[in-house]
């Protein structure tokens, strides 16, 4: 997962967004409420539901 080239080591892993905004697409779905959900506090919680914050250190060790 670590990126293939020292520039993109900067980069935002797509990946993480992806499976981030996914999870707050079902609570939507759920019913749950529009503010609740895309808060800046649950986009966090889910984040890191991605381990987002260990694939971080991994780029940044190999760096």
């Amino acid at each position: 997962l670590s990126p293939q080239q020292a520039r993109r080591r900067h980069e935002f892993p797509m990946q993480h967004v992806a499976k981030a905004t996914e999870s707050v697409l079902f609570q939507l779905a759920r019913g749950m409420d529009w503010d609740e959900a895309t808060c800046y506090e649950n986009w966090l919680r889910e984040l890191a539901k991605t381990n987002f914050s260990d694939h971080m250190r991994i780029i940044v060790a190999g760096s």
